[in-house]
């Protein structure tokens, strides 16, 4: 008898309301989750977790403004609870209330022990909304907090670092975002290449092209900036491979086609090397850069009216 009570008595309270909830969330009964999560702040109006729940159904269900009034409930029942604030600020953000949630961030990182989550969130925001400087110094905050910081706070600095002008810096954010977390995708990777071949870490450039191109073969950009590693490294073969690749991929880029004619050109292979200028020209006849390169290799054949003709139209260039 007296455990039937028990189970009476618990079946009454808010919490067995709420995991009802969850467990009919979990099974895609959204309506009904919906119902218990009520029923239980029928119980205690003030109970914490329900309104967690419903705040996180509702913004699920992109139905902000009642996600907003859920988190605001908790936000006045707890005040000093930074991550209730960081939560209310992220909702409000996808209602594209930026100001209204910039600041309840920077209300939320001023709370004791602040979620890490939210100094890249606010960071993001901030360098979203194009106030780069003040989102790299929540960047440095975050990092001066000493928390466990996640390697995308590590990224979004060194891409605002990049962003202006602070390369070096740049590749030292990059640097410890890969240690925290070397399973980035190729997009990372070829950024990063660049920012290194830029301040000419060449070795270390080829390293993150080839990391790119790993996590995606199917671009042929990736394949041209690595030759252009390649060729600044003086591995000649290497860089004519990689050009190769790319034009096997995108037969329309401009790109490898002038740089394989250099290529062509710096070996003697002169027929070679005006076909290569011929093709890029051909795909695009503005490129008039090219007909430099171009008359100057058939100028060493001897056809010097066709390298004046395209000395010519290079000087509009």
């Amino acid at each position: 008898m007296n455990n039937i009570e028990t189970n009476n008595s618990y079946s009454e309270t808010p919490r067995f309301y709420l995991q009802e909830s969850q467990q009919l969330l979990k099974a895609g009964n959204v309506q009904q989750a919906i119902a218990k999560a009520k029923l239980a702040l029928e119980f205690d109006r003030d109970f914490i977790p329900a309104l967690y729940e419903l705040a996180k159904i509702y913004e699920q269900q992109h139905k902000l403004e009642l996600a907003v009034y859920y988190r605001q409930q908790v936000v006045q029942l707890q005040p000093n609870n930074s991550r209730a604030q960081a939560l209310l600020a992220g909702t409000i953000l996808k209602q594209g209330n930026i100001e209204e949630a910039i600041a309840i961030y920077r209300y939320a990182l001023s709370l004791p022990q602040p979620p890490a989550s939210a100094y890249f969130e606010l960071a993001n925001v901030l360098s979203q909304n194009k106030q780069p400087e003040k989102a790299i110094a929540v960047c440095q905050q975050a990092i001066e907090s000493q928390l466990d910081l996640p390697a995308g706070i590590y990224r979004l600095l060194g891409d605002l670092l990049q962003e202006t002008n602070n390369e070096l810096e740049a590749i030292s954010a990059y640097q410890k975002a890969v240690e925290i977390n070397p399973q980035f995708g190729s997009g990372f990777y070829h950024k990063y290449a660049n920012v290194l071949l830029r301040k000419n870490y060449i070795q270390e450039a080829i390293i993150n092209y080839q990391k790119a191109i790993k996590a995606n073969p199917t671009l042929a950009i990736y394949y041209a900036h690595l030759g252009n590693a390649y060729i600044q490294n003086e591995q000649l073969e290497n860089a004519g491979m990689c050009y190769k690749k790319a034009i096997r991929l995108n037969p329309n880029f401009v790109q490898p086609y002038k740089k394989l004619g250099d290529i062509f050109q710096k070996k003697s292979l002169l027929n070679s090397a005006v076909k290569c200028y011929q093709k890029a020209l051909e795909i695009n006849p503005q490129a008039l850069h090219i007909y430099s390169s171009l008359g100057d290799t058939l100028s060493k054949q001897g056809r010097e009216m066709e390298a004046q003709s395209c000395y010519s139209l290079s000087s509009k260039w």
